[in-house]
């Protein structure tokens, strides 16, 4: 399970490394958007946490995470432990689909400088990343690193962080890579 806040590179990561190794890397957010857009109720992923109530917006994840609970196989897993959604953080793993993963071999958590979520936020034109200023991303890494720390502790998985310098996503692919052949062997 890869976690962390909007910017950080997760998915970048994610992908990058799953591709070399074989493994699916999926991403909750899109999950939840297919079955959101399905359903009428947006028309793009960042308008679930901007249009939805909080209700629909955990029926989605209950979809998405029965969803993965059912997939074969090794799966990486991009999500965020923390979602702001109309002015109040919510957790991006809610205890009931937290329950619904038995597997869990890992918990990674992507983290970047401050400046860099920043900078990527604003530089990311295919997506409305909200959260621009040290504050927010302050706040919301502690709210990541709460939550986080629970879940490894509940479901007994060690915990990993990757620092994604600015400049040096090479290296944090490699460490991922790492990860994934000491956790589940590819």
């Amino acid at each position: 399970m890869v976690v962390g806040s909007p910017g950080a590179g997760k998915t970048t990561i994610t992908k990058a490394a799953a591709a070399k190794k074989g493994v699916r890397a999926i991403q909750v957010g899109t999950l939840m958007e297919e079955e959101a857009t399905r359903k009428g109720y947006v028309k793009n992923r960042d308008q679930i946490r901007h249009s939805l109530g909080l209700k629909l917006q955990r029926d989605l994840q209950a979809h998405a995470f029965g969803r993965l609970s059912k997939m074969k196989g090794n799966v990486v897993v991009d999500t965020h432990m923390s979602v702001w959604s109309n002015d109040k953080y919510i957790a991006g793993i809610p205890y009931s689909s937290l329950e619904t993963l038995k597997n869990i071999a890992a918990w990674v958590y992507i983290d970047a400088a401050t400046d860099d979520i920043i900078r990527r936020r604003r530089l990311d034109k295919t997506r409305n990343k909200d959260i621009v200023n040290p504050h927010d991303v302050e706040m919301q890494r502690t709210m990541n690193l709460s939550l986080l720390f629970y879940c490894a502790w509940y479901n007994s998985a060690p915990l990993y962080i990757i620092y994604n310098k600015e400049g040096d996503v090479k290296g944090s692919i490699r460490q991922f890579e790492h990860i994934l052949s000491e956790t589940i062997g590819v």
